[in-house]
């Protein structure tokens, strides 16, 4: 046909969460986690144990996680175990 494209698409491996891959991606690294709040779900995500960061946390050696939604990262670090978790909101990060 003239005028038109066609691309072919390449088959490859298909994984069946995108969690899963990730987690077996960051195990045993150091992981910087950007968006770990999952807002505006982190609390149904936490009580149901499906927040990423959750997992991240159980197979890395290390996990900074970074968000914008201060709120959800004080609710993680409640949730977690207090201040010493590795979370911070970006403004802390850029220095505003």
């Amino acid at each position: 046909m003239s005028g038109t494209y066609l691309h072919t698409i390449p088959i490859g491996p298909v994984t069946r969460s995108r969690d899963d891959e990730l987690v077996r991606l960051c195990s045993a690294r150091r992981v910087i986690h950007v968006g770990c709040t999952d807002a505006p779900f982190t609390t149904e995500k936490l009580e149901r144990g499906e927040l990423l960061h959750l997992k991240l946390l159980s197979v890395a050696h290390e996990v900074l996680g970074v968000d914008i939604d201060e709120p959800g990262l004080a609710l993680l670090r409640d949730a977690l175990g207090g201040d010493d978790l590795d979370l911070c909101a970006i403004a802390q990060l850029v220095g505003t």
